[in-house]
């Protein structure tokens, strides 16, 4: 409880975030930001107050025909969005995606019971896709890749897209992380660069690292089979297979459940 974390909408009303633990604070499930309003994340840490530049909540850009196509090289499942771009004005996106995939552990004959006949592992993004939308102004784009589904399991999935309408501040913030993220160190790569947030000690300006963005955002979901999809299965280990390499109860793994989640479909 060492720190005060609040966001503040453009009449100081507060929004008090509690400690969940491991440094994770929370606000109540009731609030929700509200599209143009402008807010502000304030953090209190031992007498000393750290602020973020104010943030305004842009309109959500909805997206429609949601599909996928399996990508060999990557082994990986690619989604893929169809959006109108707006006219005449510049738009920055960001896309993030959560989901779930079908978890089959072996189980052991002293269990004596099917205990994880059907269950569910948690899984999510680990990239950062974003997009200028200098070169598609006005457009209707088709198939755009708006995400990659690492293939584990030959397997059922459930994925969630959240198509973000983010700031200029925003997006040039997370395409520094991408550019920085995908540097391989080699010899001729660009030296690494310093990537400055939006939050700052109050006194003195000084930034810390991190930013605190607000967007507009529009979701919807897709579910695939992946043992269908792929074409070429010597490209995958020889223990690729529906079940995982766990001889337990599933239940003890983390991020697996026997609960079925909201849209899965048998």
């Amino acid at each position: 409880n060492r720190a005060r974390v609040v966001i503040k909408d453009a009449e100081e009303n507060e929004i008090v975030a509690t400690n969940a633990g491991d440094g994770l604070y929370e606000t109540s499930p009731d609030f929700r930001g509200e599209v143009g309003e402008t807010y502000t994340l304030e953090v209190t840490v031992d007498d000393q107050v750290y602020e973020s530049t104010p943030q305004t909540i842009l309109p959500p850009i909805a997206f429609d025909e949601l599909t996928y196509r399996y990508n060999e090289d990557k082994r990986a499942m690619e989604i893929l969005i169809d959006f109108d771009d707006p006219d005449d004005e510049t738009n920055y996106y960001r896309w993030n995606w959560t989901g779930f995939r079908e978890f089959l552990t072996i189980i052991p004959d002293a269990y004596q019971k099917l205990c994880c006949e059907f269950s569910y592992l948690d899984i999510r993004s680990n990239e950062i896709f974003v997009l200028e939308d200098r070169l598609i102004d006005g457009q209707r784009v088709i198939d755009f890749q708006a995400a990659t589904v690492r293939v584990t399991r030959p397997v059922q999935y459930l994925v969630f897209l959240e198509q973000q309408t983010i700031s200029r501040e925003a997006y040039r913030y997370f395409n520094l992380l991408e550019i920085q993220n995908q540097s391989q160190g080699q010899l001729f790569d660009p030296p690494p660069f310093r990537i400055e947030g939006n939050i700052g000690q109050a006194s003195t300006g000084e930034k810390v690292l991190g930013i605190f963005y607000a967007f507009g955002s529009s979701t919807s979901s897709i579910q695939y089979d992946t043992f269908s999809a792929i074409t070429d299965f010597s490209v995958f280990p020889d223990d690729f297979s529906v079940y995982e390499d766990y001889e337990c109860d599933c239940r003890d793994i983390p991020n697996a459940d026997t609960l079925t989640p909201i849209g899965w479909t048998n």
